[in-house]
């Protein structure tokens, strides 16, 4: 995002503060299987990756 405005006190415009949340992480890591701590076929699962911030703020 990109704005333009006449000369003024900067604070008016700072702190930001930011959220956001993305579908993928910078890793692609993922989980291809989980072992059962008792033996056996490996238990069914279900994976969602969601990378996110709790705060982010330009100053």
């Amino acid at each position: 995002m990109e704005f333009v405005v006449p000369p003024s006190d900067s604070s008016v415009f700072f702190p930001i503060s930011v959220r956001f949340t993305a579908a993928s992480t910078f890793s692609n890591l993922k989980v291809i299987t989980i072992l059962s701590l008792k033996g056996g076929p490996s238990p069914k699962f279900a994976q969602r990756t969601i990378l996110s911030m709790e705060s982010y703020q330009v100053a």
